[in-house]
C-alpha cells in the first residue's frame, strides 16, 4: 500500500514539474514540441499535416534553435511519403541553411542514402558527399546557393516547390544583393512552365522593384521575346525590345532586340520605313556581325520593293558590296543595282556597268552568265548596238559554254550575223 502511495506521489510530482516546465517554455519551444509530438506519432494519414506544421514553425522561427531539426524532419516525411525528389531537395536545404548544426550532417547522410551510387544521378551524389558549405558566408548567400541548385535540376515535378522556395527567399531577404537575380530566376521558372502571362508579370517585377539592377536588359528582353514568339503580340513585343535597345545599348540583349524589331516591322506590322531604319541602325552598331550584311540586304530590298525609293536602294546595295565584298549577297546586290537601272530608271549604260562588275569580279557567281546575257540583250534591244551585243554573246559562249544562257546566246548570234 505504501509502495503504491509512493508511486502515485512521484507521478503527481512529475506532472507538476512537467506542467511548470510547459508554462516556463517559450512559444517557440511549445510550437516545436507540438510539431515533434505529431512527428513521433508516425501516422501516415497525417504526414502532410505534420510537414505543414513544421513549415509553419520554420516560417515563424527560421533561425530558431530547432530550425535545422525541423527541416530534417520535413525531409524525412517526404521520404516516408515516397517523394524522394522532394526529400533530397528538403535535406539539401538543411545543408545550406544550417551548415553548423548536427542535423544538417544527418541530412547529408539521408541524401546519400536516397540517391543511388550509379546511374544519371551519380554526379549529384558525388557533389552531396563532397560539397563544402562555407559557414562564413552570409545566410542569404547560402540560401541563394541552395536555390541555384534547385533551379539547375530543371525537374518539372519540382517547379512548384522551387517556385515556393524562391518566394520564401525573397520574402526573407528582400534587400539582399541576390534578390534581383532570385526574382529573375523565379520569372524564368514560371516561363519554363509556359505560364507566359504570369512570367511577364514576374519579369516586370525585376524592372520595377530593382530599377538599378544590371539584370534589367535581360528581364525586358524576355518580356519582348514572350510577346513576340509565344503570344504573337507584336506591338507589345516591339515596345519591350525597343526599351532594351534605347536603355541598354551595350547589353548582350540589345543586338537581338534590334534585329527582332526590324523583323517584326517588316513581316508583321508592315511598317517598312521603321523596319529600314532599324536594319540600317543594326548595320551601323554591329558591323562585324554576319547579320550586318543581312540587314543591309533587307534594307535595300525594302527600299526597292516596298517604298519605291530606287536611289536609296542603289545606295544601300552598293554600300553592302563596298563594305562586304566577300558577302554571299555581294553578287546579288550588284544584280539588284543593274535591274533597277535597267527596269526602273531606264539608265541602260549604268545597268551594263553593274552587270559587268558581276561578270568580272564574281566569275563563279551563279548570276555571272545571266549578267553577260543581259548585257547583250541591252545592247541589242535598247541601245541598238549589234556589234557590242555580238561581243557580249560571244564572251558568254566562251566563258560559260555549258550554261543554258550560252545556248540562247548562240541563237541570238545566228540572227545578228
Amino acid at each position: 500500500m505504501r509502495k503504491l502511495a509512493s508511486l502515485i506521489l512521484v507521478a503527481l510530482m512529475l506532472s507538476v514539474v512537467s506542467s511548470v516546465q510547459a508554462q516556463e517554455a517559450t512559444e517557440e519551444e511549445r510550437l516545436f514540441a507540438y510539431c515533434d509530438r505529431l512527428y513521433q506519432m508516425d501516422d501516415s494519414k497525417i504526414y502532410l499535416l505534420v510537414q505543414d506544421e513544421f513549415q509553419k514553425f520554420l516560417n515563424r522561427y527560421p533561425d530558431g534553435s530547432a530550425a535545422s531539426e525541423a527541416q530534417y524532419k520535413i525531409g524525412n516525411l517526404y521520404t516516408k511519403r515516397k517523394e524522394k525528389l522532394f526529400a533530397v531537395a528538403s535535406h539539401m536545404k538543411n545543408l545550406y541553411l544550417y551548415p553548423e548544426d548536427h542535423w544538417a550532417e544527418k541530412s547529408r547522410q539521408e541524401m546519400l542514402s536516397i540517391v543511388p551510387e550509379k546511374g544519371k544521378d551519380r554526379e549529384l551524389r558525388a557533389k552531396m558527399a563532397t560539397d563544402v558549405i562555407l559557414k562564413t558566408e552570409p545566410a542569404s548567400a547560402r540560401h541563394f546557393r541552395y536555390l541555384e541548385h534547385l533551379y539547375r535540376f530543371e525537374e518539372p515535378k519540382l517547379y512548384q516547390f522551387t517556385y515556393d522556395q524562391f518566394q520564401e527567399f525573397l520574402k526573407r531577404y528582400p534587400g539582399s544583393e541576390e534578390a534581383d537575380l532570385a526574382q529573375l530566376k523565379l520569372a524564368h521558372l514560371v516561363n519554363r512552365q509556359k505560364l507566359f502571362h504570369q512570367a511577364i508579370a514576374q519579369y516586370l517585377k525585376v524592372v520595377y522593384l530593382y530599377p538599378t539592377s544590371s539584370l534589367l536588359a535581360d528581364a525586358r528582353y524576355k518580356v519582348g521575346y514572350i510577346y513576340h514568339q509565344e503570344l504573337k503580340d507584336y506591338q507589345h513585343a516591339v515596345e519591350a525590345y525597343e526599351k532594351v535597345v534605347s536603355n541598354h545599348p551595350e547589353s548582350e540583349w540589345a543586338e537581338n532586340s534590334l534585329w527582332y524589331t526590324a523583323e517584326i516591322y517588316t513581316k508583321e506590322l508592315k511598317e517598312y520605313g521603321q523596319a529600314i531604319r532599324n536594319y540600317e541602325l543594326f548595320a551601323q552598331r554591329y558591323p562585324e556581325t554576319k547579320r550586318a550584311q543581312d540587314s543591309l540586304y533587307y534594307a535595300a530590298r525594302l527600299y526597292r520593293d516596298k517604298t519605291g525609293d530606287y536611289a536609296k536602294a542603289i545606295q544601300t546595295f552598293s554600300h553592302l558590296v563596298e563594305e562586304y565584298p566577300a558577302s554571299r549577297y555581294a553578287d546579288y546586290a550588284l544584280v539588284g543595282v543593274a535591274k533597277i537601272y535597267e527596269e526602273k530608271l531606264k539608265d541602260f549604260q549604268k545597268a551594263i556597268e553593274a552587270y559587268q562588275i558581276v561578270s568580272e569580279r564574281y566569275p563563279e557567281s551563279s548570276y555571272a552568265d545571266d549578267c553577260l546575257y543581259q548585257i547583250g540583250v541591252i545592247y541589242e534591244k535598247e541601245l541598238k548596238s549589234n556589234a557590242q551585243a555580238i561581243e557580249a554573246y560571244e564572251k558568254l559562249i566562251k566563258k560559260y559554254s555549258e550554261s543554258h544562257y550560252s545556248k540562247r546566246a548562240q541563237r541570238k548570234l545566228k540572227k545578228l550575223k
